[in-house]
């Protein structure tokens, strides 16, 4: 707490866009000293020997590396509240320019790129499934138990035997990473890792123009999912193929609102939003929903006399030939469809059906709380399911009242906390997109504490604290604390930022005013 409290007045004394900038690559660096001892370490460890490396991997050096982490984690979480009390001072985040808040991804982001992998072990599976693929190996058969050796070795127990649950396009991308870094678990991680930060960048590249064309604040959007620690840890850090999903869904969803309905070109550009979305379908299954509201935008878009008729069947046709050719490219096949509730061996009450079968089973004595084939919890997560499924169809139908990418905001969101399974980065599907609509104070200070909150439940080594509500209640009255100390207090005095007149820092033509839209929260 003292840590804490010297952080905040740090950034008191110094309310500048400089000021942050420091205070959240502070946070960075101690992120990755701290991986060096208390990250997801691997088992054989080219660097293990370095004096500076080896004092944090022995006596109380693993003790001193996991404060870092946290103080790490805290400052730069505390650094981008800070910054979003900055964005939101004056009328659409006036004063501070999109490639401002980009620039300062940079310096938090890049530092990451060279940490131990952080909060998961999910790059050393994404490893062993390049070399499976590489090897000839079907990945959607076997797990990394088939392929004994280095990589085999660094996969977390519970995964060992679970074949790959994720789109042949992904597992390409790993076998091609494997051809040139062959057994060298390092580099291929590092590798892996690289493609996942391609995501983010395909996010940098097309989020500011997507909330442009919806109304939206691309500063505060930039704030909210770019600058998010929860995204610059889980998904630069961790590496997990979410990042590029999300990246070709924003670029996929920017390309398709931006058409101008009638054009010339209108056709050839909704066919590229499809098909960029199906690709990202082709990483990771959750970006189906992103095919499905590509039809209200389509169907907003053509001159014929049925519209949504039509552009179900487009988008439809479009989406089902991209995945045709593409696996067909791969070489792969469908067989990971078979595994995509292999996930469902976690188990933890971020899920709500899951948390509700939790305490149901608490209430009626049940021992065992934690345990994933209990039939409790099955009948809680199908009726999940069926829900998500009845909101998911009634936002489709409406979309065209709430705004289609508003609408698929909120049925991701739905899909992540009804579905069986949640992990804390998956907060960055929906946020990413709510992002980009205009956003109320109340609701901005929920999803704010929210992501705050839950970078502090995993540990660096990616074990989840879920399960132990000390460190769950801790966490969240600290976010809550924080958020409403940086974040909800009155914006500073133009006078004391370090900050660009708004004149000069916003070229119209690169960041156009965003056009009136009704508020959520």
């Amino acid at each position: 707490m003292t840590a804490t409290r010297a952080v905040v007045a740090a950034l008191r004394r110094e309310p500048s866009l400089r000021g942050v900038r420091l205070t959240g690559l502070t946070g960075s660096l101690l992120l990755v000293f701290g991986s060096l001892g208390a990250g997801a370490l691997p088992a054989y460890d080219p660097v293990a020997q370095i004096p500076l490396i080896s004092v944090l991997r022995r006596g109380a050096g693993p003790t001193v590396a996991l404060g870092l982490t946290y103080l790490g984690a805290a400052t730069l979480t505390l650094a981008w509240l800070y910054l979003g009390r900055v964005v939101r001072s004056g009328p659409s985040g006036a004063g501070t320019a999109v490639r401002d808040l980009l620039r300062i991804g940079w310096w938090w982001g890049g530092p990451l790129l060279v940490a131990v992998p952080l909060f998961s072990r999910d790059l050393y599976s994404y490893a062993a499934q390049a070399q499976i693929t590489h090897a000839g190996l079907d990945p959607y058969s076997v797990g990394p138990l088939s392929l004994p050796g280095p990589f085999l070795d660094e996969v977390e127990q519970l995964w060992v035997n679970t074949p790959a649950p994720y789109g042949p396009l992904w597992l390409t991308l790993g076998r091609m990473v494997a051809i040139v870094t062959r057994d060298h678990v390092v580099l291929t991680v590092l590798s892996m890792r690289l493609i996942a930060a391609g995501g983010v960048l395909l996010t940098a590249r097309f989020l500011p123009r997507l909330a442009t064309a919806c109304g939206g604040d691309p500063r505060l959007a930039v704030w909210l999912s770019l600058l998010n620690p929860l995204l610059l840890i889980h998904f630069i850090g961790g590496g997990h193929n979410d990042a590029l999903m999300l990246g070709l869904v924003v670029a996929g969803l920017t390309v398709a609102m931006e058409v101008t309905p009638g054009s010339d070109r209108a056709r050839r550009r909704l066919a590229l939003a499809v098909v960029l979305c199906t690709l990202a379908v082709l990483i990771k299954v959750p970006a189906a929903l992103a095919v499905g509201f590509l039809v209200p935008i389509w169907a907003a878009r053509i001159r014929a006399e049925r519209p949504w008729l039509a552009a179900t069947v487009r988008v439809t046709g479009l989406a089902v030939l991209t995945f045709v050719l593409a696996t067909l490219a791969t070489g792969l096949g469908i067989g990971w469809m078979r595994q995509l509730n292999g996930a469902g061996e976690v188990v933890n009450f971020l899920s709500i059906p899951t948390g509700l079968a939790m305490a149901f089973n608490a209430l009626r004595g049940v021992t065992r709380l934690v345990d994933p084939g209990n039939a409790t919890i099955a009948a809680f997560r199908l009726g999940g399911q069926a829900i998500t499924a009845v909101i998911g169809i009634v936002l489709w139908t409406r979309s065209y009242r709430l705004h289609p990418v508003r609408a698929l905001g909120v049925a991701l969101l739905v899909l992540v906390m009804l579905g069986p399974v949640v992990q804390p980065w998956y907060l960055m599907w929906p946020l990413t997109l709510l992002a980009v609509a205009p956003l109320g104070q109340r609701a901005v200070l929920g999803l704010a504490w929210m992501c705050a909150w839950l970078v502090l439940l995993v540990s660096p080594q990616g074990a989840a604290l879920l399960l132990n509500w000390t460190p769950v209640i801790v966490a969240g009255l600290a976010a809550a604390v924080a958020t409403g100390t940086l974040l909800n207090s009155p914006p500073p005095p133009a006078t004391e930022l370090d900050l660009p007149e708004p004149a000069a820092a916003v070229p119209a033509a690169s960041e156009p005013a965003a056009a009136p839209h009704p508020r959520v929260g």
